[in-house]
């Protein structure tokens, strides 16, 4: 008798474990339909994609410029104003095709890192991409230009005002003798979003301030928001930028979460600022969260990515898995090492992602480095193994 209960004891105990082990493993594995095959190829992508155009154009763009609309093939960027001298906001644009004839050279390259810089070459760019946009009203762009005394005017297709900024930013201590630079962020239907830096006033985190200007494409409503989130959450609460809303970019399928500009991502319903953590890195179009993507001892082995709405609510889950298997690079590279790596995220988008691997020498030193593609558009999911001399973010 004594031997029936054990046995039915043991047998109970045993089911209990295994169901339990079989809930760790599927929660171990959530995602894991996500982790296709990986093809191994050496070189540059040789076929068009849109994750590849994407790259290219972050890449080619200059610094701190804004990709502010795509019309029809074409993309059309802001330029970037620097210094308190340029008192007018620029356009120019560029051709799905025309990029692609340029970056051309690139795919039958034997060096690439050599060409790359050469593309990169701003004279180059602007001699053979980047084409001047002198007429703003056929694209619907705002004229923006900075005036005297810092009287802000603007043009658009409905609409043309001044705004005095010293009284609209006077809580700000902001004055007519400042030196400061205005430049234009993000564009759409309903508004846009002017970014304005002012050299002669310091903001209470201690560096130049940078204000926000929320500004209807009617010129009829404008909110001032300085660029830290403790400020721009408080307009949040407040209700001012509700009208604003319907023209952010939506960033997952339920329509929940926008992008408001850069990377300030927005519950809609919340009405709250995402909080992405200092060791996680958002991806360049908002949509996705690369798990530790920013952290400085990122190394190899599974890599998870979460869609924006799982990061947000703090899902268990990891839509995108892939194995970075640094031995087996090293290998087809034919590095002696001893296996170790650093890595480094220098891009990463819906579908994209470029990595610079630093890789230790067997013993001391350092064996090689490489930049690594990985395209995750297709089925099986493609490793490109090529020395682009990429060593930071774009």
């Amino acid at each position: 008798m004594m031997n029936k209960r054990f046995v039915n004891l043991s047998f109970f105990l045993m089911s209990i474990f295994l169901l339990v082990g079989c809930e760790e493993s599927n929660m171990k594995n959530k995602g894991s339909s996500n982790q296709m095959e990986v093809t191994y190829k050496e070189g540059f992508p040789t076929e068009e994609s849109p994750g590849l155009t994407e790259f290219i154009k972050g890449y080619l763009s200059r610094d701190g410029d804004n990709e502010v609309m795509k019309k029809d093939d074409s993309y059309v960027y802001s330029v970037s104003n620097k210094s308190e001298n340029d008192r007018l906001v620029h356009y120019y644009h560029f051709t799905k095709d025309q990029l692609k004839s340029y970056y051309q050279p690139l795919v039958d390259a034997n060096n690439y890192e050599e060409k790359l810089l050469q593309m990169n070459q701003t004279d180059r760019k602007e001699d053979d991409l980047y084409k001047t946009i002198e007429k703003t009203n056929e694209y619907h762009l705002p004229l923006i230009s900075l005036e005297e005394n810092n009287q802000l005017n603007i043009k658009t297709n409905e609409s043309e005002k001044t705004f005095d900024l010293p009284e609209l930013m006077k809580e700000y201590d902001v004055k007519k003798s400042d030196d400061m630079v205005v430049n234009l962020k993000s564009l759409n239907n309903d508004h846009f979003v002017i970014e304005i830096q002012d050299f002669s006033v310091e903001s209470v985190e201690g560096w130049d301030l940078f204000m926000t200007l929320f500004v209807k494409q009617d010129l009829s409503n404008i909110v001032i928001s300085e660029l830290y989130d403790e400020d721009l959450q408080s307009k949040l609460d407040s209700g001012e930028l509700k009208d604003y809303y319907k023209g952010f970019q939506k960033v997952d399928p339920s329509s929940q979460y926008s992008k408001m500009f850069g990377n300030k991502i927005i519950d809609n319903k919340l009405n709250k600022i995402i909080d992405i953590k200092k060791d996680d890195l958002l991806s360049k179009d908002g949509k996705y969260v690369y798990i530790n993507g920013n952290n400085k001892d990122l190394s190899g082995g599974i890599q998870e990515i979460q869609t924006i709405k799982n990061y947000a609510e703090g899902n268990d889950t990891s839509d995108i898995n892939f194995d970075l298997d640094l031995a087996e690079i090293a290998k087809r590279l034919d590095l002696d090492t001893s296996g170790n790596a650093s890595v480094e995220i220098n891009y990463f988008n819906e579908d994209y992602i470029v990595l610079r691997l630093n890789y230790k020498g067997e013993f001391v030193g350092t064996a090689g480095a490489t930049n690594l593609i990985i395209d995750l558009q297709h089925d099986k999911k493609i490793y490109y193994l090529v020395d682009l001399g990429l060593l930071g973010r774009i």
